[in-house]
C-alpha cells in the first residue's frame, strides 16, 4: 500500500539500525493460504477504499 500510494520505503544504514530475525519452525494450524495471491491482486484494486 505504501508503494501503491507513491511513497518510498527507506532503511537506515547498517551502522545506525539493524535487526536479527529469530528463527522458528512453521506454525501448526497456520497453513499457507491458497488465496494469498488473489488477495494481493485485490489489494491493488481496492486499497484506496480500504481506509487504511
Amino acid at each position: 500500500r505504501v508503494r501503491l500510494a507513491g511513497m518510498k520505503i527507506s532503511r537506515p544504514p547498517i551502522s545506525i539500525g539493524h535487526y536479527k530475525m529469530v528463527k522458528h519452525k512453521s506454525d501448526k494450524g497456520n497453513e499457507e493460504n491458497p488465496h494469498r495471491f488473489d488477495l494481493l491482486v485485490r489489494t491493488q484494486r481496492s486499497w484506496t477504499q480500504d481506509r487504511m
